[in-house]
């Protein structure tokens, strides 16, 4: 009886222990960190379209990049028209500020290459999420690694925007069915007009959660 005591005593000492330990380890995320990602992604929905199951370490395909740019240049500008396309120079500047990198191929499944010399989508939409983050981690060479909810956007329509939100900015994915996790890698930049934008370096989808109350932790 003595020894069943004992062990049972060990073993509360030791909850307590690792109790204390994960609280002096973790923190909540401040709030206006979640709001801040939240509203830039929320501003540029068509991040949705880099959202995929990467090989680690694998790169963005040209056609992920080039999708993006044409969805970037036609939310920024009001003369946009579908069928003339978007200039080549433009979708070069666009990739080399948003990833860093340079095309060598405009047609492919999603784009292509138009007789005037511009480039047009084939017709593909964004999905609608929002991003809500999750844990957030600062790299050794000032890039940050952050892992996000991604929530299907069409359930918003059963919800006014103050209950989609509050429920979104609280963790309660309780009516939002499954969510997915996603870690998008990048470098937070300015432009020259000193305008906050995010140079993306990688995304993975990690899995799938089925809805639920969660406790936000940075680390």
């Amino acid at each position: 009886m003595k020894k069943i005591k004992y062990c049972v005593f060990l073993m509360v000492i030791a909850f307590i222990f690792n109790s204390c330990n994960y609280a002096e380890n973790t923190q909540s995320i401040p709030m206006d960190s979640i709001s801040k990602y939240y509203d830039y992604f929320e501003n540029n929905y068509y991040i949705s379209l880099l959202m995929n199951n990467q090989n680690e370490g694998e790169d963005f395909s040209e056609e992920q990049m080039i999708a993006f740019a044409i969805s970037h240049y036609s939310s920024i500008n009001e003369d946009y028209d579908m069928q003339n396309g978007v200039p080549i120079n433009s979708i070069d500047d666009i990739v080399r500020q948003y990833f860093n990198k340079e095309v060598s191929n405009y047609e492919n499944n999603l784009t292509v290459l138009l007789d005037n010399g511009n480039v047009a989508s084939r017709g593909f939409s964004p999905y609608p999420y929002s991003y809500i983050l999750k844990e957030i981690t600062k790299n050794k060479d000032g890039s940050k690694k952050a892992i996000f909810y991604a929530v299907d956007k069409t359930i918003m329509e059963n919800m006014t925007e103050k209950e989609y939100k509050e429920k979104l900015f609280t963790g309660d994915f309780r009516d939002f069915g499954t969510v997915e996790i996603v870690e998008f890698q990048f470098i937070e930049k300015n432009d020259l007009d000193g305008n906050y934008y995010l140079q993306f370096l990688s995304s993975k989808i990690l899995g799938q959660e089925t809805g639920q109350k969660d406790i936000f932790h940075i680390f």
